[in-house]
């Protein structure tokens, strides 16, 4: 299965926060909006060494729980207070876990690549 691109996560995003329905696509400002909070966790994870993919290039089976957590830190401006606390209690600590579950196996440090000299 191909990698999410950066579109694919944004509207995953926004179902998660009941913006969109499935097949919709984000209208500019909101598009702006959630591309950004998605550049920026991505660089917070790979600060944390979680983060091992582009931002256009999601795999799979991170989709979920990173559009989850994602959506977790976009919730007060989707959302009224109320239902951004409740929808952050839900979701960012089950979200995390799961991503650090998930990414628990995989290479996060590039290597220098060394060549082979006959």
């Amino acid at each position: 299965m191909a990698d999410a691109t950066l579109a694919e996560m944004r509207n995953r995003v926004l179902e998660k926060l009941f913006v969109l329905v499935a097949g919709e696509t984000a209208q500019t400002e909101d598009a702006v909006t959630v591309e950004k909070v998605i550049v920026s966790t991505n660089e917070e994870l790979r600060e944390n060494e979680l983060c091992y993919w582009s931002d256009s290039a999601t795999p799979q089976y991170l989709v979920e729980h990173l559009a989850a957590y994602y959506a977790c830190f976009l919730a007060n401006d989707y959302m009224s207070a109320q239902e951004a606390n409740a929808f952050r209690q839900d979701h960012f600590g089950f979200s995390l876990a799961k991503i650090r579950e998930l990414t628990a196996g995989k290479k996060r440090i590039a290597e220098p690549t060394r060549g082979t000299y006959f």
